[in-house]
């Protein structure tokens, strides 16, 4: 996932195709990141 506006990049390495693969990513990784530093997300 890429966050254009305040360019980060988050990412997961996951074999099969699969939708769940970037819900896990943006629920353990790019929700908590924003969370701790106290940022917004308008939309995903």
């Amino acid at each position: 996932m890429v966050d254009t506006y305040g360019s980060y990049a988050f990412g997961f390495r996951h074999v099969p195709k699969q939708p769940e693969a970037a819900v896990a990513v943006l629920y353990n990784d790019v929700l908590p990141f924003y969370r701790r530093r106290k940022l917004e997300m308008n939309a995903v």
